[in-house]
C-alpha cells in the first residue's frame, strides 16, 4: 500500500483529506555486484490508485495509474536487514471525471505526464534465513514528483454537442507529494 498527500487544490474535489491511497506491485531482481555489503536491484513498480467525493450532490472520481522503472542500491546491515534507496522514473496517466445530475453529461478528461519517485528503503526478513522463500517487511518513504497539469474538463458528448456545452476548469492538478509505502516481499 501507498499513500501520497497531495496538497494541490485541484485535488480537492476528489478527496475529503488530500490522500490518495494506491495499490503497489512492485517486482525487482537482484543483481550481484561483487561488492559485498552493497547489492543493487532492477525492476519495474506498478501503482493504481483512486480517490473520490462528493461535494453537493457532484460525484467526483480521480484514477491515477503509474509505471516505472526500478533503480534501488542496497547495503546489507547484516544478514535479513538491508537499508537503501529507491529511484524510480516512469509515467502515469491521470483521469478524473465530475457525475452532476443537472449536467447532460458526464465532464471529464485523462491525460499522461512523466513522473519519478526518489526514496528511501528498509527490509527486515521475517522468516529464517535457511527457508527456501524468504518473507520480508519493507518500508519506504520518498516523494513523488510529476509536472503540474490544467485540470480542465469536457462533457461526454457528441462532437456536435459537444461545441454546445462548456468545460469547467478546476485549476491546476499537481500530482506530486510525499508518499509512504508499506509492504511485504517474497523471495526465492
Amino acid at each position: 500500500m501507498r499513500t501520497s498527500w497531495i496538497g494541490s487544490a485541484a485535488f480537492d474535489p476528489f478527496s475529503d483529506d488530500d490522500t490518495l491511497a494506491q495499490g503497489s506491485l512492485v517486482v525487482t531482481r537482484g543483481l550481484d555486484v561483487g561488492a559485498r555489503p552493497l547489492a543493487l536491484a532492477l525492476g519495474l513498480s506498478l501503482d493504481l490508485g483512486h480517490s473520490d467525493a462528493t461535494t453537493r450532490g457532484i460525484d467526483a472520481d480521480l484514477d491515477l495509474q503509474r509505471i516505472a522503472v526500478v533503480l534501488e542500491p542496497r547495503f546489507l546491515l547484516v544478514p535479513g536487514l538491508f537499508v537503501g534507496g529507491r529511484l524510480a522514473p516512469g509515467v502515469q496517466r491521470v483521469a478524473a471525471s465530475l457525475h452532476d445530475p443537472s449536467a447532460p453529461s458526464t465532464l471529464a478528461t485523462a491525460f499522461r505526464t512523466p513522473s519519478v519517485d526518489v526514496s528511501l528503503t528498509a527490509g527486515g526478513r521475517l522468516n529464517p534465513a535457511g527457508a527456501r522463500a524468504g518473507v520480508w517487511l519493507l518500508a519506504e518513504g520518498g516523494y513523488g514528483w510529476s509536472p503540474s497539469h490544467d485540470l480542465i474538463l469536457s462533457p461526454r458528448l457528441s462532437a456536435r454537442d459537444a461545441s454546445k456545452a462548456g468545460t469547467i476548469s478546476l485549476g491546476t492538478l499537481a500530482p506530486r507529494a510525499p508518499f509512504m509505502r508499506i509492504s511485504l516481499a517474497l523471495t526465492y
